[in-house]
C-alpha cells in the first residue's frame, strides 16, 4: 500500500480539500444517511465488525476518510475460535441456518437474503462469487462540511461484483480499490471518500487504534465513534439545531452536547453457550455523572432470584429526572404527574425517594407465592430511621388504597422493604445469588462497584411472556453491568442459551 499517511492524528482529518462534484443530495437525504450511519454503530448489530487484522494488508478502516465520526465492519467468517464458538452458540436455536454444513458465512447470508425483495438477491448466484469476508460502513464528513456515508465490501471479483451491484444498487456510487467495492449515495461520494482516505485514513489514525485495541482480540463485532464528530454532523440538521436552541435546552444540560468530546468503542465475540456485548466510553464529560455503589447488593440477593436491577446513585437519577420533568411538562394547566404518584403512593418526590433510596437501590423479583409477586427493595439511605418513616407512611397509604401492606426491616444499616415478611426476611440475610451459576454465566466479571446492574432468568420469565415460542425456549438468562475504570466507563451485555 502506497498511501501518504498524515502525521495528524486529529479526527477531524486533512485540513479542507476543494469540495468534489457531487450529485444533488438534499438536507433530507444526508438526515436520512446520517441517522443511518448512527444507528448501525449505536446497535452494534445490524452492521458488526472484526478487530483490525495484526497483518499489513489494507483493512476496509484504512479506506476511510480520517474525518470519520463513525465506523462499524464486519468479518462474515472470522476464522480461529470465534467462527467455531458463534456457530455452537446459534445451533442451541432449532431451525437456525448455522445447523447447515455450508460455512458459517454462507449459511447465515443465504438464510438472510432468502427472502429478500424490491430487488430479490439470490445469494448463491449474485454475491457469494465475489463477496469476500469483511464488510464495514462509516460516516464521514466532506471537505464541505457535510455528513456521508460509505458501504465497504470486501471483493475477491471485481467485475462480478460490478454487475452485482448496480444490479442491486443502480443509483449508487461504486469505486474499487484494494480489494474493496466502495459505494456511496453518489458517484462523486464515493470518488471522494477515496481521495480523502489516501490523504489519510481512519485506520492510521493513533487515538482510533488505541480505541480498538483496548478491546482485545477475539472480537467478532466492533463498532467505533467519535461523539463530537457525531455532534459536528448532527448540527448540519435545522431540526438538531432548532433542538438545542428551545428554552428547556439549558435546565436538561442539552447544552454541554456543543462541547461534548471523547469516543465509544463497542466490540462483540461468543462462548459456545453466549455472546457478549463490551463497550468502552473514554473522555465523555458526561458520561461518569453517576456514583458507583457496591455490587454486593445485587449478588447478596437470594438465590432464585428471577429477576433484579441494582442502581448507584438513585437520589441523584430521581432529582435529575423531576428536574426534567418539570421542565418539560409544567404543572400549571395540566394534571401535575408529580401529584398523582403522591396521591397514589405517598410519596412526594424528590425528596421522599432520596431519603428512601439513599446512595444505592437494589430491586429484586423473587417469583410467584400464593399467586402474589414477592418483590424486595434493598437500599442505602443517609438517614435509617427516617427512610424507615418514610417507607411504613406508603405502607400505609397503599393499604388504604386497596394495595397490598409492605413489610419495613433494616439489615446492616441497610432498609428492606418487600411485599411479604418472609421474602423481606430472605432479601435481608444475604445469600448466595452470587454464586449460583446461572446468575454468574450471566453476569461474568462483575466489578466490585457497578452504576446499575441487571439480571434476568430468561428460562422462568419468558415463558409467562411468550408461549410455545421454540426459541425463547433456548434463552438462559441475561446479565448487564456499567462501571467506572478511571476515565473509561464500561459496560457488559451477556445473553446466555441453553
Amino acid at each position: 500500500m502506497t498511501d501518504t499517511i498524515s502525521s495528524d492524528d486529529s479526527l477531524q482529518g486533512p485540513p479542507p480539500e476543494p469540495s468534489p462534484r457531487r450529485e444533488p443530495f438534499g438536507p433530507a437525504a444526508r438526515a436520512a444517511a446520517l441517522a443511518t450511519a448512527a444507528l448501525l454503530v449505536a446497535v452494534g448489530g445490524v452492521v458488526t465488525a472484526a478487530i483490525r487484522a495484526a497483518s499489513s494488508s489494507t483493512t476496509a478502516d484504512d479506506l476511510v476518510p480520517a474525518s470519520a465520526f463513525a465506523y462499524a465492519q464486519l468479518d462474515l467468517d472470522p476464522g480461529n475460535a470465534q467462527t467455531s464458538a458463534l456457530r455452537t452458540f446459534l445451533n442451541h436455536f432449532p431451525g437456525s441456518p448455522s445447523r447447515s454444513s455450508a460455512s458459517l458465512r454462507d449459511a447465515l447470508l443465504g438464510a438472510f437474503m432468502k427472502d429478500s425483495s424490491d430487488p430479490h438477491v439470490d445469494y448463491t448466484k449474485d454475491v457469494k462469487p465475489w463477496l469476500g469476508d469483511k464488510a464495514a460502513v462509516a460516516g464521514w464528513l466532506d471537505s464541505s462540511g457535510h455528513p456521508q456515508v460509505e458501504y465497504l465490501l470486501q471483493s475477491t471479483n471485481d467485475a462480478a461484483a460490478r454487475r452485482s451491484l448496480h444490479q442491486a444498487v443502480p443509483q449508487a456510487g461504486l469505486d474499487f480499490r484494494d480489494g474493496y467495492a466502495i459505494l456511496a449515495s453518489s458517484q462523486s461520494i464515493a470518488d471522494a471518500a477515496v481521495t480523502s482516505s489516501r490523504r489519510s485514513s481512519l485506520g492510521h489514525n493513533t487515538t482510533y487504534r488505541a480505541d480498538v485495541g483496548a478491546l482485545g482480540g477475539g472480537q467478532i463485532v466492533v463498532g467505533w465513534a467519535d461523539a463530537h464528530g457525531i455532534v459536528t454532523a448532527l448540527k448540519t440538521i435545522p431540526q438538531f439545531r432548532q433542538f438545542l436552541a428551545f428554552p428547556g435546552a439549558s435546565t436538561l444540560g442539552l447544552s454541554a452536547l456543543e462541547t461534548t468530546k471523547g469516543r465509544v468503542v463497542l466490540g462483540a465475540h461468543a462462548a459456545d453457550n453466549y455472546v457478549e456485548l463490551d463497550v468502552r466510553q473514554k473522555g465523555i464529560s458526561s458520561a461518569s455523572t453517576s456514583k458507583p455503589t457496591t455490587s454486593a447488593l445485587l449478588s447478596g440477593l437470594p438465590t432464585g432470584t428471577l429477576a433484579a436491577a441494582e442502581i448507584g446513585d438513585p437520589s441523584g437519577i430521581v432529582t435529575r429526572t423531576i428536574t426534567a420533568l418539570r421542565t418539560l411538562m409544567p404543572a400549571s394547566g395540566t394534571t401535575d404527574p408529580l401529584a398523582a404518584i403522591q396521591h397514589a403512593t405517598g410519596l412526594s418526590l424528590p425528596g421522599d425517594a432520596t431519603t428512601l433510596f439513599g446512595s444505592g437501590l437494589v430491586v429484586s423479583y423473587g417469583g410467584l407465592v400464593g399467586g402474589l409477586p414477592n418483590i424486595g427493595v434493598r437500599s442505602k439511605p443517609a438517614d435509617l430511621a427516617a427512610a424507615e418513616q418514610v417507607a411504613h407512611r406508603v405502607s400505609s397509604v397503599l393499604e388504604s388504597n386497596a394495595g397490598p401492606p409492605l413489610s419495613v426491616s433494616s439489615s446492616g444499616g441497610d432498609l428492606v422493604v418487600a411485599t411479604s415478611p418472609d421474602y423481606a426476611d430472605a432479601v435481608a440475610h444475604r445469600s448466595g445469588l452470587g454464586n449460583d451459576a446461572k446468575f454468574k454465566a450471566a453476569m461474568g466479571a462483575v466489578p466490585d462497584n457497578v452504576t446499575f446492574a441487571v439480571y434476568v432468568d430468561l428460562g422462568d420469565i419468558l415463558p409467562l411472556f411468550v408461549h410455545g415460542n421454540a426459541v425463547a425456549e433456548h434463552f438462559d438468562s441475561v446479565g448487564l453491568w456499567a462501571s467506572h475504570d478511571g476515565d473509561v466507563d464500561l459496560l457488559q451485555l451477556r445473553l446466555v442459551a441453553r
